[in-house]
């Protein structure tokens, strides 16, 4: 994927969204070096995505995950496809 840094900050949480797999734990580095973006940033935007919109994600010592598949990316109207 190309560096997204300086894409709004939607087109990020969908593309952090789609990165995630249900119910196998990927690493938040994976995301970010996907993503061409930090760690911190990732991090960051997991606290908001579980925090704020309250989507099922799961953060341990074995890494990320979503807990169940999304249909729609709670503040547009887009499918979240996984695969």
């Amino acid at each position: 994927m190309t560096a997204i840094h300086n894409r709004p900050i939607l087109d990020r949480f969908h593309l952090i969204l789609r990165a995630l797999p249900v119910g196998r734990p990927t690493t938040i580095q994976a995301i970010a070096t996907d993503l061409g973006v930090s760690y911190k940033t990732i991090s960051r935007d997991l606290d908001f995505l579980q925090n704020r919109w309250l989507l099922p994600i799961t953060r341990d010592n074995s890494g990320v995950m979503l807990r169940a598949p999304i249909k729609r990316c709670p503040a547009c109207s887009s499918l979240i496809p996984h695969h």
